[in-house]
């Protein structure tokens, strides 16, 4: 039986899941163009999930161009962000993922 996942990654056989198609047929358009990508979302709304999707997405299109390694880098707007790096190999090529905090002081109000 399915039932609604409240922390950690979504397993499709276990969770309710929403699938992002038009989302990661986007991201991909963006990487391809060389663009940048930011997904705002509230807590619980798949983000991690979406993004382990993307970086197999990535290696496709990484596989797709001959090239052995890639880069994912994320910005975090946290309020209490951590910076991290990881390096993992996705489905052949080699990605060096990295997130870097943004602090930012909050704007006074009126």
């Amino acid at each position: 039986m399915r039932r609604f996942g409240t922390q950690g990654p979504v397993n499709s056989t276990d969770n309710y899941v929403v699938a992002r198609s038009e989302e990661l047929a986007d991201f991909i358009a963006r990487v391809k163009q060389g663009r940048y990508i930011v997904l705002f979302a509230p807590r619980q709304t798949g983000k991690t999930t979406f993004f382990q999707d993307a970086l197999k997405a990535l290696a496709a299109y990484l596989k797709s161009e001959n090239a052995t390694e890639g880069y994912y880098v994320v910005f975090d707007y946290r309020e209490n962000p951590e910076p991290r790096t990881e390096t993992d190999i996705v489905d052949g090529p080699t990605i060096h993922s990295y997130v870097i905090p943004v602090l930012q002081t909050r704007p006074s109000r009126p």
